[in-house]
């Protein structure tokens, strides 16, 4: 069995946000609180502050 690991994303700021394979599975079924999450863990990334 392969091990799943996290994913990372680069944000402009230069700061990486971790993905896990749960997320990534909940947005790939189309989840939209997932989506939303997401999208506002990179935004709040972006701008410098805590996700």
């Amino acid at each position: 069995m392969r091990e799943e690991t996290m994913s990372e994303i680069l944000v402009p700021t230069g700061r990486i946000v971790k993905v896990t394979p749960e997320e990534w599975k909940r947005i790939k079924e189309n989840d939209a609180f997932a989506e939303q999450d997401l999208k506002e863990k990179l935004e709040r990334a972006a701008k410098g502050l805590p996700y």
